[in-house]
């Protein structure tokens, strides 16, 4: 058989299809392999980026941490001390202004009936 006959043959067109269809399949599934991995590979540098972002704020709260300036506003905050020479003043808390109305009129809140307390509060000021 010649080279012109068996290119023509229908055999022989068959199976240069098979083979053709083959590497088809196993040349898209490398590709599709290949954009997975490459997705993939994007995906960890934005979760590397995340994490460097994240300890570059933990590296630098933990020098906020250790400043002196920070530890000085804790101690005064949190065990209440002072430098030597300095004078602490407490101030009152403000109380609210029915309360100081109460006061004043020599009654508690609590003697009264709620809707006396309501008729007060829109009809006496």
């Amino acid at each position: 058989m010649t080279w012109q006959k068996l290119i023509k043959s229908k055999l022989f067109l068959f199976l240069l299809l098979i083979t053709l269809g083959t590497f088809s399949y196993f040349f898209a599934q490398e590709l599709k392999d290949r954009y997975d991995i490459e997705r993939e590979i994007r995906s960890l540098q934005g979760q590397i980026a995340k994490l460097e972002q994240g300890n570059t704020n933990l590296t630098n709260l933990i020098q906020y941490l250790k400043s002196p300036g920070y530890q000085e506003k804790e101690l005064r905050s949190k065990l209440n001390l002072q430098r030597p020479g300095e004078h602490v003043v407490v101030l009152p808390q403000e109380s609210t202004s029915s309360a100081i109305d109460l006061a004043i009129e020599g009654r508690t809140s609590e003697h009264e009936p709620n809707w006396r307390k309501w008729w007060n509060y829109f009809f006496s000021h």
